[in-house]
């Protein structure tokens, strides 16, 4: 049974009343659940919301917008290395208990926790989701996407960040950032602790799990059929478990971990539930000088003395610079807004494109049991922190895949998860998270009615379509238009196309077939005309079920002055604008092979040191 499938309605019986030593005990028992259950999404773990004490007019010296992945990191590392003033301002909440659990991890989308984004209808791709739109989940809570993300942990290709530099983004190739990746880890994988790959003094937990199930044999069994290595640590090339941001059986996001470290600091305030509307700029300066931002459905102006540092993600961060007047004139004068500095924001968004069900019947000799006790491991859980709860399956095992035979430059990673029989439970999660048409979804419910499913995960990692983040309107309150530009190139679909290529010969190996593997026919109505498993039907299946990575970049691109489309420089700083940062994954100027996460937490901690050493008074 899938983590999913344990919350299917199980019958409930109570006793009437429970008496003596053995009452005694029963109660003992229950007292201390509930107390496990309330640690989940303690508040206690960040600080304290200062929300409702900030007045307008306020100063501090530096105003960090957005509590994501590489904000969490920017405040806290500012606030720890200074005697500055700093606030933090984040427009959703404090995480759930649910988000604290490493299972449920695909049911906080759609959620309050999520800005619940989409894109644009579009004639080339999305075609067989409901309204032809794409769903993008992008975290809008302490933590940000770290806090309903799968937790993966890995940085990617080398050569990619090298390229950077030779775009002139001097500080930024791989051995530059190596030391900022290593900065926030604490490696607590104890094979791998004499590598050296890996940070060990960091505040991140990193850690690894394995599903001991013969599913998770027969793909690296097949993985070494095909002729790939499989290693025990991250690899360019070839199959492995992937590192994870969990700490014993729990969600370690970055809120948690890095402004948790730090959240006794008088001169560090976070405020929640605060929305920033604009950046306010000095014309006659073209300096940022402070925000206006709304908390509890009341707009103040606060100021910051030194800078104020965007990090709201790579669709907010573009969003609310245009919002600010920093952004493509034409656009901003159609909206009635006035441009202080008319730079490309917005455009070069670049996703790690997915084909998200390549899906495939197996029998239950890929299982050494077939079901689990949902009271048990409720129990397991919520006594331990233990058992399916406390993991993501199948999640962390990836293979990452050339198919221009390099040896050093994936552009396929496939990853994997698995569906018991009749598990409908996990199988509608997938329909409403990914938004698919009815007929779609009751081709997956059939296969699974008769078998256990493996659906294979095709991520496109070498995107050359690129998109845009546009504004609705002039107001602060409405999420911004996002036209993916996906599978508007056609090397994107040919190079998909190769990836499900691959995954056939997987299934075709000896290890698959021992257990039974059949690949399913996915009824997709505009696909009907195609016969199966042609070059026709998979094309036309990638532009209609073909979706986000979950890995959305570049709206805000670094590059040098001279690059029409770079909107900060390598320092970070806004181009034109003085006293203004972007730190975050919006920054990125072409997608690399690893999580954003990793690379996301990596900006953050050489944003923050860029701007400690822009500033005297300031312990290094």
């Amino acid at each position: 049974m899938t983590a999913f499938g344990l919350y299917q309605h199980q019958p409930i019986s109570c006793p009437s009343s429970v008496t003596g030593d053995a009452g005694i005990f029963f109660l003992t028992l229950i007292n201390t659940l509930f107390a496990n259950q309330c640690q989940l999404g303690s508040k206690e773990d960040y600080p304290v919301d200062a929300a409702t004490t900030l007045v307008d007019n306020d100063v501090f010296d530096f105003i960090v917008i957005g509590a994501g992945t590489s904000g969490s990191i920017v405040a806290a590392e500012l606030a720890n290395k200074s005697n500055s003033r700093v606030l933090l301002l984040e427009a959703g909440g404090y995480p759930s208990p649910t988000s604290d659990i490493p299972a449920f991890h695909l049911g906080l989308q759609r959620t309050i926790e999520d800005w619940q984004f989409h894109t644009e209808t579009s004639n080339n791709s999305c075609l067989g989701f409901k309204n032809s739109r794409c769903l993008i989940p992008s975290g809008r809570c302490l933590g940000g996407t770290s806090t309903i993300n799968s937790m993966l942990y890995l940085r990617g290709s080398k050569h990619v960040y090298n390229s950077w530099l030779e775009e002139g983004n001097i500080g930024w190739s791989y051995p530059d950032i190596f030391p900022y990746f290593k900065k926030s880890e604490k490696l607590e994988v104890h094979e791998l602790l004499t590598s050296k790959l890996y940070g060990t003094e960091g505040f991140l937990p990193l850690t690894r799990s394995r599903l001991h199930q013969p599913v998770r044999n027969t793909i690296l069994n097949s993985a070494k059929e095909l002729g790939y290595k499989v290693y025990n640590h991250e690899s360019q090339i070839g199959f492995f478990e992937t590192l994870q941001t969990i700490n014993k059986g729990v969600r370690q996001n970055t809120a948690k971990v890095f402004l948790g470290e730090y959240k006794t600091l008088p001169n560090l305030k976070i405020a929640t539930e605060s929305l920033v509307e604009k950046i306010l700029i000095d014309r006659d300066l073209k300096e940022a000088t402070g925000v206006k931002v709304n908390i509890g459905g009341k707009t103040i102006t606060l100021y910051a003395e030194k800078e104020v540092i965007v990090s709201a993600g790579t669709i907010n961060s573009p969003k609310l610079l245009m919002l600010s007047g920093i952004g493509p004139k034409e656009h901003l004068g159609s909206l009635g807004i006035e441009t202080f500095h008319d730079i490309e924001v917005g455009k070069n968004l670049q996703d790690h494109l997915m084909f998200p069900i390549f899906t495939i019947k197996v029998n239950d000799s890929a299982l050494k049991y077939l079901t689990q006790n949902p009271t048990e491991e409720l129990y397991k859980y919520f006594a331990n922190r233990e058992g399916i709860l406390s993991t993501t399956g199948l999640n962390n095992l990836i293979g990452m895949l050339s198919t221009k035979n390099h040896s050093t430059d994936p552009d396929i990673k496939i990853g994997y998860t698995f569906i018991h029989r009749e598990d409908s439970y996990t199988l509608t999660q997938y329909k409403r998270i990914f938004n698919f048409d009815d007929s779609i979804f009751k081709s997956l419910g059939k296969a699974n009615k008769f078998s256990h499913l493996l659906l294979v995960h095709i991520t496109l990692l070498d995107t050359k379509s690129r998109g845009r983040v546009l504004l609705k309107s002039k107001s602060p309150h409405e999420k911004p238009l996002l036209e993916s530009g996906y599978l508007s190139e056609d090397d994107d679909v040919e190079t998909l196309l190769k990836g499900i290529r691959m995954v056939e010969k997987q299934v075709n190996t000896k290890s698959f077939r021992q257990i039974s593997a059949t690949e399913v026919h996915l009824d997709i109505p505009s696909c009907r005309s195609y016969k199966f498993k042609s070059d026709d039907y998979w094309k036309c299946a990638i532009r209609n079920v073909a979706t986000t990575g979950y890995h959305l970049i570049g709206t805000c691109k670094m590059g040098l002055s001279i690059d029409p489309h770079a909107v900060v420089d390598p320092l970070l700083k806004v181009h034109g604008i003085r006293k203004l940062r972007v730190i975050d994954a919006s920054v990125v100027p072409t997608t690399t092979t690893g999580s954003l996460g990793a690379v996301a937490m990596m900006i953050g901690q050489k944003g923050s040191e860029l701007i400690m050493n822009g500033f005297d008074g300031i312990k290094h």
